[in-house]
């Protein structure tokens, strides 16, 4: 009865209403109920044993089974997304629910995962045995290393990584394969998910993101059956890269725009490749310009005498590294160089034989350190490259270096100085290099 009469006053309360009132109330109430579905703990199915869940963020790696209570793992996952540090995460799991872990920015050992299987341990030593010097111990399932790196040539430092705090320096890559313990039944398909290639869906970082990546592992999954999964690409473009992908390494490809809710039971993921081991640069290179070029004359698109003076603005960026004195920048260059002035804007482009024609009639490219100067990698000539650099991270990312390095380019860097907003370039500095390099004693009025 109570019930009844709770109802009726509802109604009445409902009644007393204007209709524009009830039409907002119902739609509330429905927009709450889809975020209750949505939110909701995704392992309803009591008797899906053999879903393991990776969710991958910034700064925040969240890992969900409903099982977990039944045994106690020591797990250990590094994840490189926070620029000049290496974050690792060591906590001890014991939880029937959703567990979080925030970044911890230090390097340990590396314990593998306890359930790790013996056939993907050997694949993470096969791995891991080209980049660092280290100590495995099979039995314990630890990997030892030592930890060196060489920056603009003379700075140098090498540290052993056993529970010890390691100076700021560039990130390093992890490759872990976890195989879940509730698996009951075997599958015969394998699926390796790039699941940390941090912006590797727009045209910019798929250069330094995903094709690192793609030749570190490409020995181990080539006609193999593999299936990669990876974020859908935001630019067209890129679709090009993957295809040359599929039919390269005779792997299937498959796309999803929520990597955060992609489930399966066997997870491969790579992070960044290191960049203190720059031997894959030239690779990428060539890994670049053949899926480009394709069978094509290289010489076709080499400019022997290349002119063109390239800056790469940065404005309106969204994480505030923008120029802040971006026009006076452009008015000094396009005084001195007049027409050999480019503008560098990725959008301009939506065929890549236009980008390596635009890059290999560079002579120098400068601006802010930033994505857009992974494009010189599509050089086929031998630019030189300026870049300003904010100061914290000088020592911390120096792959822009690293890509001048090994292929040839001539490399100069200087300070911008930073400001909340943005940085300011300093005019007498671009100035001062731009001489030197061009061996000119140019002086603007």
């Amino acid at each position: 009865m109570k019930l009844i009469n709770f109802i009726q006053n509802i109604l009445k309360i409902f009644e007393s209403l204007d209709s524009k009132i009830i039409s907002i109330v119902i739609i509330l109430f429905t927009i709450f109920i889809i975020f209750l579905t949505q939110s909701s703990f995704p392992f309803s199915d009591q008797n899906e044993h053999n879903i393991t869940d990776f969710h991958f963020y910034d700064n925040l790696i969240q890992y969900e089974n409903p099982y977990l209570n039944q045994t106690e793992y020591d797990l250990r996952f590094f994840h490189s997304e926070n620029y000049g540090k290496q974050p690792i995460i060591t906590q001890k799991i014991k939880s029937e629910n959703e567990i979080n872990y925030q970044i911890q920015y230090y390097s340990f050992a590396l314990d593998t995962p306890n359930f790790l299987d013996e056939k993907s341990f050997d694949l993470f030593i096969q791995l891991e045995s080209e980049r660092y010097n280290q100590t495995i111990d099979k039995k314990e399932k630890k990997i030892y290393y030592n930890y060196t790196q060489v920056m603009e040539g003379n700075i140098s430092f090498s540290q052993n990584r056993k529970f010890r705090k390691i100076p700021e320096c560039n990130p390093v890559v992890e490759l872990s394969s976890f195989k879940n313990p509730f698996i009951t039944k075997p599958r015969h398909f394998q699926k390796l998910v790039l699941g940390n290639t941090r912006w590797a869906e727009q045209f910019q970082h798929w250069i330094d993101r995903c094709a690192p990546v793609l030749l570190q592992i490409r020995p181990m999954i080539k006609d193999q059956g593999w299936t990669i999964v990876t974020t859908k690409p935001r630019d067209p473009i890129i679709y090009k890269f993957w295809e040359f992908v599929k039919k390269d390494f005779n792997v299937s490809v498959e796309f999803t725009r929520n990597m955060h809710s992609y489930k399966v039971d066997n997870l491969l993921f790579p992070c960044n490749l290191p960049w203190d081991n720059m031997r894959k640069f030239p690779e990428v290179k060539n890994f670049l310009l053949k899926s480009i070029l394709g069978n094509e004359s290289w010489e076709s698109f080499q400019d022997h005498d290349p002119q063109n003076i390239v800056y790469m603005p940065r404005v309106n960026n969204y994480n505030k590294r923008d120029v802040l004195n971006d026009q006076q920048i452009r008015d000094y260059l396009q005084n001195r160089f007049g027409d050999k002035l480019k503008i560098f804007t990725h959008k301009n482009f939506t065929d890549f034989k236009d980008l390596v024609r635009f890059f290999s009639s560079a002579k120098v490219v400068i601006g802010l350190h930033g994505g857009a100067f992974y494009n010189i990698l599509y050089s086929l000539s031998h630019p030189i490259i300026i870049e300003f650099h904010k100061k914290e991270y000088f020592k911390a990312d120096a792959s822009i270096f690293w890509i001048c390095h090994t292929n040839g380019y001539e490399y100069w860097r200087d300070y911008a100085d930073s400001y909340e907003n943005g940085f300011l370039i300093p005019l007498n500095r671009v100035e001062q290099i731009l001489n030197a390099a061009l061996h000119e004693n140019y002086t603007s009025g």
